[in-house]
């Protein structure tokens, strides 16, 4: 700042002394003429001012510094999204890969749901499957639950007939067993089958069977539109076995 001083007194003056020793010949200077020599002296201070260099010197740094910082957190952000998609593809493989090795090597067919399930005296029929936009359909009655699909999908509902064959009224309580049924379409992986709140959800069912009679149940998944079903197999976990079982 000494310097800077410095040499602006010294313009000064000498413009002064110059001035004043040529009085009879200084000429008239425009506007424009007074303007531009006003910014060649502060073109020149400026050149010599340290101070003023070292300012615009740190706002560049400062720029650059946070233009790294915020390419930093970008970064970090993209890796933490690609590390939390990683780790969701693992936990669904591995949940597919513990279905897949614990499967026995050989299919059931409709008939061991029972045992697979644990219910005595308690036959299965496997009735079919539709696949529809909703479930219960809208029969014009106030529904107390419907099932509807995603976006794209559409219910895979497969029916079964529950026929009471012992010599008294048969009591089922799959919600306290901690059964689970999972459902593979075709050539793909299985995926569990949808909780509902359907009074004839086999997953979730409660309920008593009379002697000598029947009731029919399911079990709900979502599949792609316009899936062309040629095998449909359910798997069934409980405490004491796993069944793999063929329904077509």
């Amino acid at each position: 700042m000494k310097k800077l001083r410095f040499l602006s007194v010294l313009l000064s003056s000498c413009l002064m002394v110059s001035m004043v020793g040529c009085a009879s010949a200084i000429p008239e200077l425009t506007e424009d003429e007074q303007e531009q020599v006003t910014q060649y002296m502060a073109d020149i201070l400026l050149k010599y001012d340290a101070n003023y260099q070292d300012a615009l010197l740190e706002e560049e740094e400062l720029s650059v510094a946070l233009e790294e910082q915020r390419q930093k957190e970008e970064e970090a952000r993209l890796q933490a999204e690609e590390q939390e998609r990683i780790e969701q593809e693992k936990l669904e493989a591995s949940q597919a890969d513990d279905i897949e090795t614990t499967q026995p090597e050989q299919k059931a067919g409709v008939e061991a749901m029972a045992e697979a399930v644990g219910i005595e005296n308690i036959e299965f029929d496997y009735m079919g499957y539709e696949l529809c936009p909703q479930y219960p359909y809208d029969t014009g009655e106030e529904l107390f639950f419907a099932m509807t699909p995603t976006t794209g999908n559409e219910l895979l509902v497969m029916k079964f007939n529950l026929a009471n064959v012992g010599g008294s009224d048969c009591e089922i309580d799959m919600f306290s067993t901690g059964t689970s049924f999972a459902v593979k379409v075709n050539d793909g992986s299985y995926a569990p089958v949808l909780t509902t709140l359907l009074e004839n959800d086999l997953s979730m069912l409660v309920t008593t069977v009379p002697v000598e009679s029947g009731i029919e149940v399911v079990l709900i998944t979502e599949v792609q539109a316009g899936t062309q079903i040629d095998d449909l197999t359910i798997y069934v976990r409980a405490k004491e076995t796993n069944q793999e079982i063929q329904l077509q």
